[in-house]
């Protein structure tokens, strides 16, 4: 029964994503159609719209890999999807510092791949790159996620849980991880992937009263939080919101930093059914995406005013009030004992 229930949410979410999604411990059908044009010793790459490199496909045979930071001098920034499929021999594999991008499925059937380092410039990580591999075999025995370098990978989460707490420490969430429950989100998080949270999907129709977004979350992807809440709030610093990000949230009034630059089709003022909220208002600073949104989509908007000069930085002001003392000393310790991002 339980399986059937997770596949009837797969099913949907692809609905909404208008992508494919897989259930696990499927084999993946690495058929994949050729769109670079380029080779570099063992890598195939292509140029992307903004001038960096993609890796589209490994064609060595190496145990240990190390990914080129660039290629003939251009950055790599992504590792394209099923790039290094089926590569049999590979054991390990460390991604190049500058990479924001990995894509689904890249090490698919990567039968003996064991350890692989991600890179601190990561921003997105596309549906269980690691499938099938001993990463994954090894990591699925330890508990409710597969957590690597701060990366949620995929989780185990039974889609009827009723809470889930990211741990500490994890920066980004892949896309398609679906999980279900009240949310806990760390300080930590900074990157929500497509499709993240999904607990709308749920057979428990549960309701919340607020989802708030943790203060250093920067980018949040296409239908991030399919969320039932009743308001939402976002923090500056929120740069990105993606395609329906916040589906199913209810509220009749969200106010948007004057840091977001993006905002996606659908993302606010929008039902599960892809319906307006009758009523829906956007709070935000004249002559930003908020207002854009908003005109664009026939809601009202109220301006905050004009975007708010930036504060001047104090050395040693850690909660950026403009002063230095004993709430700064606080928080220093806090990030000492691991409690806390600065």
């Amino acid at each position: 029964m339980k399986s059937k229930k997770i596949l009837a949410g797969l099913m949907a979410l692809t609905f909404v994503l208008g992508g494919a999604a897989m259930p696990a411990n499927t084999i993946v059908d690495t058929v994949l159609t050729a769109s670079a044009e380029e080779t570099f010793g063992d890598y195939t790459y292509k140029l992307l719209d903004d001038g960096t490199v993609e890796i589209t496909n490994y064609n060595g045979n190496d145990e240990n890999v190390v990914t080129p930071a660039n290629i003939d001098g251009i950055p790599v920034t992504s590792i394209g999807e099923l790039s290094f499929k089926e590569c049999t021999n590979l054991k390990s594999v460390k991604i190049s510092e500058g990479v924001t991008n990995i894509g689904r499925y890249a090490f698919a059937n990567c039968t003996y791949l064991k350890d692989v380092t991600l890179p601190d410039s990561l921003e997105r990580i596309g549906i269980d790159p690691f499938v099938n591999t001993e990463i994954e075999s090894e990591q699925n025995n330890n508990g409710d996620y597969m957590i690597i370098d701060g990366w949620v990978i995929i989780t185990l989460f039974d889609i009827e849980n009723e809470s889930l707490t990211i741990p500490d420490g994890v920066v980004g969430i892949a896309d398609m991880t679906m999980m279900h429950g009240e949310i806990h989100l760390p300080d930590s998080l900074k990157y929500v992937g497509k499709g993240a949270f999904s607990d709308a999907l749920s057979t428990e129709h549960r309701v919340y009263d607020t989802l708030e977004i943790p203060e250093n979350v920067i980018k949040i992807y296409d239908v991030g939080f399919m969320y039932r809440a009743k308001s939402l709030v976002l923090h500056e610093g929120l740069e990105y919101i993606g395609k329906g990000a916040f589906l199913y949230i209810t509220a009749k009034e969200i106010t948007v930093p004057s840091s977001v630059t993006y905002i996606g089709e659908s993302a606010l003022g929008y039902n599960g059914k892809g319906e307006k909220i009758d009523g829906f208002t956007i709070s935000g600073y004249t002559g930003t995406a908020a207002e854009k949104y908003a005109k664009d989509n026939g809601f009202e908007f109220i301006s905050l005013g004009e975007v708010p000069p930036a504060k001047d930085t104090v050395k040693g002001d850690l909660n950026g009030d403009g002063v230095v003392n004993v709430t700064d000393l606080t928080k220093l310790a806090a990030h000492i004992k691991g409690k806390k991002l600065l």
